[in-house]
């Protein structure tokens, strides 16, 4: 995840993107789809997408799953809804070998989810308003 960041940096946006790819299939394998680890690195790619690739149908994509994941991991510190059985614990640990039931949260660990939802939100909102956009100026070039 660190080093596809890095690279994105430096305007490596296709070698970056098979960093994140690969860093999410580990990632998936060792902590489950649930695993907030995967949910980071899914904002990562996202942005890539979204940013200097603009591949906006893929960004928004990743944003949704990311925020699929941070809701559910915020319902999990708040007591709510439960384990959803889709492998290992989704704490921040993520394939540390304690179960979700085992892991300990603070108050500032389900507000740092929060930021995320927040900031996933944000995102998908950025990535449809770039959709409509790209869907107008189309409109328009078929017209003329």
């Amino acid at each position: 995840h660190n080093l596809a960041r890095a690279l994105a940096e430096i305007g490596q946006h296709g070698i970056s993107q098979r960093q994140f790819e690969a860093s999410l299939a580990i990632k998936r394998r060792l902590g489950g789809d649930n695993c907030t680890e995967v949910a980071r690195t899914l904002m990562g790619l996202g942005a890539l997408a979204g940013g200097p690739l603009r591949d906006f149908a893929r960004a928004l994509n990743c944003f949704k799953e990311a925020l699929f994941i941070y809701r559910a991991n915020l319902e999990e510190l708040s007591g709510v809804g439960g384990d959803r059985g889709t492998g290992g614990g989704s704490h921040e640990g993520c394939g540390d070998g304690m179960s979700s039931s085992q892991a300990l949260f603070g108050e500032e660990d389900a507000e740092e989810i929060d930021f995320h939802i927040q900031n996933a939100l944000k995102n998908i909102g950025l990535i449809e308003a770039a959709m409509m956009k790209d869907a107008e100026g189309k409109s328009k070039r078929r017209r003329r």
